[in-house]
């Protein structure tokens, strides 16, 4: 007998024996209904047992079973429960062959209706029989007679085909069919993707009487599968990107490093040969000043341009560094060409036609002169080296009104052209990376055309390039135009005074050299040797009417202290600092842009008098 709890108001099972689950199942799959919930005869009876509170039992001819209902109280005492016996009733033959044709017709039903495509083939592989969702929406209609036959093989897509029926027949071999994937077409042409698989059922002797077969429609996971691969792929090719990127920002970071080291190992010899160049082209003018043999002149003026054409080197090391040029100035460039066309000559070389054209009444421009001047020699150079030392090369400055971002713009435009080999256009795009170089080993750094565009940037302009191979090559220097006018010096006679000035540097040499030049001009002179010795100096109220003075010293005080300690003291002092580093070191010194002039070294000693007296002019014109 099977048995059960119910509860007695939702009328749900609360447990049962297996017997009765069994049996409400079969019933349920008989009918459709639950017999506990559905049945009317049972939710009477039920209600009955409840209200009366009293043993009641009866026979149904609907569910053909002997039904006894007992009700209790829970173990808390409030909620009501029945306890159920249920015991089938016995058959006639023709109630059984009922129930059985029920029970299959149901079973029958089941299968049909299953929602993937299931069939039968005998143990040979011939298919005998498939349910009613694959034969509607697998084969249609007028292909659910001949099973038997090979029509199926049409169904599976050409591609599959081999690989279906070593699946199929291997695992029929070994009783075992493991689950593979195939596209079947359906019966409008279209082919979806399946899960195949398939189990033998065995007879009474253990014989495999046949073999069942589900396809499971994996379509739309199979397209997802193919758009996540895809998806995959992507991402991995985007990775690569990433690496390849990756690979190329290391490499261009070895070269900044490489730039980097370059650019401090010029600072540092810039600055130091810097000093000793002032040091000599000042002691070289005091010199020049005093003697009056005209033989030892002339030697004298040789030493001055030897020193100058050094500092001019100097200041092109300096600017392999490719750090921004800060030292400004209005610059004339007709002016600027006289003074520059000796060094293009010969940076050209004696075979190469130079041609050098200025227009009339050319714009001024602002920007660092001595920038300038290299990057237009380093052009020349480089258009040498395209014409072999042999062809020719033009250099013409002139005015142009160029349309940039939407707007015409004017500009003073510097071209140099060659009718050398040209720049290949992929080489083109990378000719201001540095280290980069179209020369062959050992004829190049790849550092001058950086250097070039850095410093284009920083002057507000911008350079431009047109070659072809084989054409030869321009390159366009474009400075915007500048209503201000270049400053002229001060005639040598008016640069004496009686001030005092003191000169703050710690390098003995370039200290004295300092002292000596503007001793010269009448000028009374304190020194000290840092910054430490000039507060000293200022704190005591020793008079001075203007400091000259070093950017970097040693000691514990900085020029920027000292500027706190003239400014708090002294207001209004004059300061000009002088330097041998390039001019950022002056910004991270925080020195503010204008407020103090700075002179680069090195400087000649007419410079420094000019500089000086256009500072303290106003004061004595006061």
């Amino acid at each position: 007998m099977a048995w059960g709890l119910i509860d007695a108001d939702s009328h749900s099972l609360l447990c049962a024996s297996s017997e009765l689950t069994r049996l409400i199942k079969q019933k349920q799959m008989e009918s459709g209904l639950n017999p506990l919930r559905d049945c009317p005869e049972m939710l009477a009876r039920l209600q009955q047992c409840a209200q009366q509170q009293s043993f009641l039992a009866f026979d149904s001819e609907l569910l053909h079973a002997h039904i006894e209902l007992l009700p209790v109280k829970a173990p808390d005492g409030q909620s009501a429960q029945i306890q159920i016996f249920w015991m089938e009733l016995p058959r006639t033959s023709v109630q059984a062959g009922a129930a059985v044709q029920q029970q299959e017709a149901v079973y029958r039903q089941l299968v049909d209706e299953f929602p993937h495509n299931v069939f039968l083939c005998s143990p040979g592989g011939e298919i005998f029989w498939t349910n009613k969702t694959s034969n509607q929406f697998k084969f249609g209609a007028d292909d659910i007679a001949d099973f038997a036959s090979t029509a199926w093989i049409d169904k599976i897509h050409p591609d599959d085909q081999d690989m279906a029926f070593r699946n199929f027949s291997t695992g029929m071999a070994v009783g075992c069919i493991e689950p593979y994937r195939v596209r079947l077409k359906k019966h409008n042409g279209e082919f979806e993707w399946y899960l195949f698989t398939g189990a033998p059922m065995f007879d009474e002797a253990g014989k495999i009487r046949h073999w069942v077969g589900v396809n499971i429609n994996i379509d739309k996971f199979k397209r997802a599968e193919e758009a996540a691969e895809a998806h995959t792929q992507a991402l991995y090719a985007q990775i690569n990107g990433y690496v390849r990127r990756l690979e190329e920002a290391q490499k261009l970071a070895s070269q900044n490093q490489k730039q980097d080291l370059l650019s401090n190992l010029a600072g540092s010899v810039a600055h130091e040969l810097n000093n000793l160049l002032f040091v000599m082209g000042l002691n070289a003018e005091v010199l020049q000043r005093r003697i009056n043999d005209e033989g030892m002149n002339d030697n004298l003026k040789a030493v001055r341009e030897s020193i100058r054409k050094a500092a001019r080197l100097s200041s092109q090391l300096a600017g392999f560094s490719g750090r921004t040029p800060q030292a400004r100035s209005v610059i004339n460039p007709t002016q600027l060409i006289k003074e520059l066309q000796e060094l293009l000559r010969k940076a050209a070389g004696a075979e190469v036609d130079l041609r050098i054209a200025v227009d009339a009444e050319i714009a001024n421009l602002e920007a660092d002169k001595a920038y300038l001047e290299n990057s237009l020699i380093n052009l020349i150079i480089n258009a040498r080296d395209a014409v072999e030392g042999r062809g020719s090369v033009q250099l013409s400055v002139r005015n142009e009104v160029v349309l940039r971002d939407g707007k015409s713009q004017d500009y003073v435009a510097f071209h140099v052209t060659d009718n050398g080999c040209g720049i290949a256009e992929q080489a083109r795009e990378q000719i201001f990376n540095p280290f980069y170089t179209t020369k062959p080993a050992g004829g190049g750094a790849g550092l001058g055309l950086p250097m070039v565009k850095s410093f284009m940037e920083s002057s507000g302009g911008y350079i431009d390039v047109r070659s072809q191979p084989a054409q030869g090559s321009t390159f366009s220097l474009y400075f915007p135009r500048s209503q201000q006018a270049q400053e002229n010096n001060l005639p040598a006679q008016s640069l004496r005074g009686e001030e005092t000035v003191m000169v703050v540097e710690d390098d003995p040499a370039v200290r004295e050299a300092v002292a000596a030049a503007l001793c010269a001009q009448g000028y009374k002179i304190v020194t000290a040797n840092n910054a430490e010795h000039a507060i000293l100096f200022i704190q005591s109220g020793i008079k001075m009417d203007l400091i000259v003075s070093d950017v970097r010293m040693p000691g514990k005080h900085t020029v920027l202290d000292m500027i706190a300690c003239v400014e708090q003291k002294l207001p209004g002092m004059p300061i000009i600092f002088a330097t041998g580093y390039s001019a950022d070191i002056v910004v991270q010194q925080g020195l503010i842009k204008d407020k103090y002039p700075v002179l680069f070294k090195p400087f000649t000693a007419q410079e420094l008098n000019s500089k000086v007296r256009s500072l303290l002019t106003p004061k004595n014109a006061a």
